[in-house]
């Protein structure tokens, strides 16, 4: 408190200097005066804040029953959430479009509701800090009226503070400070937006010493109070964690009602200020960061989005996950691919034939599996895909036509997928038309210059129509990315493919 004295002394002769335009009752309340009737205020009106407080817990609690009671009255039931449990994608399936409007009707009025209480409370609690409501249930009804004006007011206020915010963050500070007091003048004095922002705005201006050091010292008692003390004690005893989080809830939840207190009678000491300034700095800023903040936003998407293209577009991209009826058929078909790997493996010069026969009949079923894969789901480009790497393999039931037919169409459902455009020109490659795989594979060239399955691919096209130049240059290519993304081994073999086959080149 002595320092407080002492400071107010010289913060005193200062504050006079500076403010003489400001009424001289109001500008003799000193900044322990000030304290005082905060504390005073807070005080008389603790109950009152308490009651407010708990007008939006309980009607949470309220609303939040009504609402489950209503979702479970409309379908959304135990057995529901069992069954989204076990299978989630028949279980959603099973819920009427009815059922889901009705869910979000009742979910987003249970959310207004909440927020039009937890405003009026707040709003409420500030008539009762400005006396003028004697009561909770007065200040209740005075309040419901302000609630659209002071949201209104509180988003278009808040989009100034974000577009100052992005002039390189201290104008927003700036003009926090500034709109200090908008709320205030919205609650109080009944002003619209345009008002509220100037009105503000000028009695900072015409009082800036006597504001600033005002909310410089709170600022300081905050920090003091929620922060350094706090650290103090855990410092002096670990031990005392849980008491201190006690302290801190219930520092941090007086600490704002003595905000309100503070800042009100901060506000009604100069309020009877008259003159008032231009806004126009205001609008400005906030303006030109929005647009700062617009550019910057689409240059970086332009940025982002290429490289995002880039990293998909590698060899190995990365599919639309399949839902669980597309990994069903995708799984079971990656099963048989593995024992065909092995059969292929385990095969012998004495047991070729038998390999042969063997593979054939295990690709026989593979076919058939994601060939109705394709009929339950025809725009899965992962099974048309995959039914295309079947075709690879020798089977009784399909040729290489069909696998090209299977890779063009998951292409076509996805023209942008680096691997769907390979699969097309790597089946032009094996039929022999290697002019139009190169053209084909020119395509991936375009999305992305690191695809290495794209460019060995090339090399082998060029090779074939013994054009050796190209050839060789897209082979250094494809083992160059490859080997930039093998610290896992991945691409071994690979990488070896494509130096055995360049040292072949003429």
């Amino acid at each position: 408190m002595q320092f407080f004295l002492w400071y107010n002394e010289v913060l005193q002769t200062y504050t006079n200097m500076s403010t003489s335009n400001a009424t001289s009752v109001k500008k003799s309340e000193t900044v322990m005066e000030l304290l005082r009737e905060s504390w005073s205020g807070l005080s008389k009106y603790a109950l009152s804040f308490v009651l407010l407080s708990l007008i939006p817990l309980v009607s949470f609690v309220v609303l939040g029953l009504f609402t489950l009671i209503a979702l479970y009255s409309v379908g959304f039931n135990v057995e529901l959430f069992r069954n989204l449990m076990q299978d989630s994608v028949q279980a959603i399936k099973t819920i009427q479009s009815w059922q889901w409007i009705t869910a979000w009707i009742v979910v987003a009025v249970g959310v207004l509701a909440l927020c039009v209480i937890g405003a009026a409370s707040q709003i409420a609690m500030v008539v009762i800090a400005a006396e003028e409501a004697l009561s909770v249930g007065e200040a209740l009804k005075k309040s419901f009226g302000k609630i659209i004006p002071l949201l209104v007011t509180g988003i278009f206020t808040s989009l100034l503070v974000l577009g100052a915010f992005f002039m390189f963050v201290i104008p927003a500070f700036i003009v926090s400070f500034f709109l200090l007091f908008v709320q205030f003048e919205v609650v109080l004095n009944n002003k619209n937006l345009g008002s509220a922002v100037k009105r503000s705005t000028s009695l900072v201006a015409r009082n800036f010493g006597y504001v600033f050091t005002r909310v410089f010292i709170y600022l300081m008692l905050m920090i003091t109070l929620n922060i350094f003390i706090p650290n103090i004690l855990l410092k002096i005893e670990p031990a005392t964690g849980m008491y201190v989080a006690i302290y801190s809830i219930f520092a941090t939840v007086v600490l704002g009602w003595y905000a309100m207190l503070y800042f009100i009678k901060l506000y009604q000491h100069i309020s009877d200020q008259q003159e008032e300034v231009s806004t126009a700095w205001i609008y400005i800023i906030g303006l030109l960061g929005w647009i700062i903040m617009t550019l910057v936003g689409v240059l970086s998407y332009k940025v982002f989005y290429k490289m995002l293209k880039e990293r998909m577009g590698t060899g190995n991209a990365t599919m639309h996950v399949a839902n669980e009826g597309e990994k069903k058929y995708l799984d079971e078909s990656q099963k048989l691919f593995d024992q065909m790997r092995q059969v292929d493996k385990d095969a012998t010069e004495q047991t070729i034939d038998q390999s042969i026969e063997q593979l054939k009949l295990l690709n026989d079923q593979n076919i058939v599996l994601l060939q109705k894969g394709t009929k339950d789901y025809p725009k899965s480009a992962k099974i048309w895909h995959q039914l295309g790497s079947a075709y690879t393999w020798q089977s009784n039931t399909g040729t290489l036509e069909d696998g090209l037919v299977a890779f063009k169409k998951a292409e076509k459902l996805e023209p942008k997928n680096v691997a769907y455009i390979n699969g097309v020109g790597d089946m032009l490659i094996r039929l022999g038309r290697n002019e139009q795989a190169i053209l084909q594979l020119q395509k991936s060239m375009r999305i992305t210059k690191k695809s290495g399955f794209a460019h060995l691919s090339l090399a082998q096209a060029y090779r074939n129509i013994k054009i050796y130049d190209e050839a060789r240059k897209n082979y250094k290519i494809a083992i160059g990315i490859f080997t930039a993304e093998n610290s896992k081994g991945t691409f071994d073999s690979y990488i070896l493919q494509a130096q055995r086959e360049m040292a072949a080149l003429p």
